[in-house]
């Protein structure tokens, strides 16, 4: 190859070097220090719409029906809420209770509220947005309502059944025996203010009466937890004096817990080594319930003081 030859080949590279350089410039530009990427999310929030097991039954949309309610809804919700008339808040309110989103509803109902002028129409309103508000969980704020229209409307026809779900507010509330029982306590007043009513309440007296003792059977239980909580410690004289607060207090009330009631006793005999006081205890209890009897006999021919203690 002639050097001549040689020579115009390199000024062909360098000419077209330059050209491309000229032509996108970018593409050769010395690249920049990569710094930290940041990242940006939209969090979209979502609802979470689990009915209870207790809530109002909404009528489950599919398909193109559901397709039809979303259409009607989004065509009405793309208008600002405060510009929606009376009619219009109404109608999408009930499109989104059909789609079964009570939170939505409640927000639109509301508004309406302060649009209406009929008294009979706003103490309807409230007493809806109460309902709704238990069937979509939030019992607190439901039972703020349901107090609130008994304050407004006590002599109302719709009373009883404002007072009665309050109760049921409360009461679904409760936590388990190992928790604060302050909604318990709660329950029960409501409960007995429900029953002083029983002349001229009639439907749900039957419920109240239930309900009101299964929250007696709940405190009966939290103070077994602090009674059993004192054995593990090995502290039988504070079990002791524990079980003998719980038998006055629930013993007449829920006189099918003598049985256990008895069985704490001679477990607390046994913890203490006294075997006269655990004999006793245990003819007591074989006489009354010779059913329990057998069976803590049948569990207690193979344990040590220590499994007296934490046996129940």
């Amino acid at each position: 190859m002639s050097t001549t030859f040689k020579k115009n080949l390199l000024w062909l590279v360098l000419l077209c070097s330059s050209y491309q350089l000229i032509s996108n410039p970018m593409k050769y530009a010395p690249k920049a220090k990569k710094g930290p990427t940041k990242y940006f999310t939209v969090k979209t929030a979502t609802q979470v719409r689990t009915p209870l097991v207790f809530s109002i039954k909404n009528k489950n949309l599919k398909g193109v029906e559901k397709k039809l309610v979303l259409k009607k809804y989004r065509t009405i919700d793309k208008k600002p809420i405060k510009l929606m008339t009376e009619a219009e808040l109404r109608t999408v309110a009930d499109l989104a209770l059909q789609l079964g989103w009570q939170d939505e509803a409640v927000k639109f109902l509301t508004r309406l509220i302060t649009l209406l002028k009929s008294t009979i129409a706003i103490k309807n309103l409230k007493l809806e947005i109460a309902d709704i508000n238990f069937d979509r969980g939030a019992l607190k704020v439901a039972a703020a309502g349901y107090e609130e229209f008994l304050k407004l409307y006590p002599g109302d026809k719709k009373a009883e059944y404002a007072q009665y779900k309050g109760l049921l507010s409360n009461y679904y509330t409760i936590l388990s025996a190992d928790r604060d029982q302050t909604p318990t306590l709660n329950t029960i007043k409501l409960a007995d203010a429900f029953l002083e009513k029983s002349d001229m309440y009639k439907q749900y007296n039957g419920d109240v009466k239930a309900i009101k003792e299964r929250c007696y059977y709940t405190l009966y239980d939290n103070e077994v937890v602090v009674f059993e909580y004192y054995m593990k410690k090995g502290s039988s004289k504070a079990a002791e004096t524990r079980l003998a607060n719980l038998k006055k207090s629930y013993q007449k009330i829920l006189p099918d817990t003598q049985p256990k009631n008895l069985h704490m006793e001679y477990r607390v005999a046994q913890a203490k080594n006294d075997t006269a006081g655990a004999e006793k205890v245990y003819k007591k209890l074989a006489n009354l319930f010779p059913n329990y009897a057998t069976k803590l006999a049948h569990n207690s021919t193979t344990k040590t003081l220590r499994d007296y203690v934490s046996f129940f």
